[in-house]
């Protein structure tokens, strides 16, 4: 995947990208907070994967009998100081119907349209039976995004949906994803592979 964090990822204020307006100490805590939102979504704790796992900052505090991080940028992944974790580059690495709970949080902003399809098939394509994957799509006037626009990414929310057997889209508030950010109106697939 070709993000915009690579080139960030090896400069000397590399924290200045994934630390803005907030301490290392808030950092950290709102890893906290976002793997207990995430852990209302976990039925089954046997693999979970953090798809876009940056320096692990969520996927340090999931409690899993596996954890798997995917993060293409690798200067990221060396951070990542998690040792009972698999570390991978590429979703493409983690074998199919091997996964019971996969998220990916603040990812789709960092990639292109086309990736963004291919990152959603991948997802499907890992869960196991029974399996559910998270999926946030970032979106309103934070993200310079109009009206309109605010009214496509809720389209393609659903439309990415239909890579699952069962899908809903639904405000991040719902989830209790809560943010500080002044404008952002996040929204969630959740999208659950059927047992057959």
């Amino acid at each position: 995947m070709n993000w915009d964090w690579d080139e960030l990822a090896g400069r000397d204020d590399w924290q200045d990208y994934i630390l803005p307006y907030r301490t290392e100490e808030q950092f950290w805590a709102e890893g906290l907070e976002q793997a207990k939102m995430l852990d209302k979504f976990i039925e089954r704790r046997e693999v979970v994967c953090d798809v876009g796992a940056g320096i692990g900052r969520v996927l340090r505090y999931i409690d899993a009998g596996r954890r798997i991080a995917v993060e293409p940028t690798s200067a990221f992944r060396e951070r990542i100081d998690l040792p009972d974790c698999l570390l991978l580059r590429d979703v493409s690495e983690v074998g199919s119907e091997t996964v019971d709970f996969a998220y990916c949080l603040m990812v789709y902003q960092h990639v292109g349209f086309s990736e963004q399809g291919r990152l959603t098939a991948e997802l499907a394509r890992m869960l196991a039976p029974g399996g559910k994957a998270l999926i946030q799509i970032p979106c309103g006037p934070h993200y310079k995004m109009n009206l309109r626009q605010i009214q496509e990414a809720t389209k393609l929310a659903a439309a990415y949906g239909t890579f699952f057997d069962d899908s809903r889209v639904f405000p991040g508030r719902l989830a209790g994803y809560e943010t500080d950010v002044e404008g952002s109106q996040e929204l969630f697939i959740l999208g659950t592979q059927s047992g057959a």
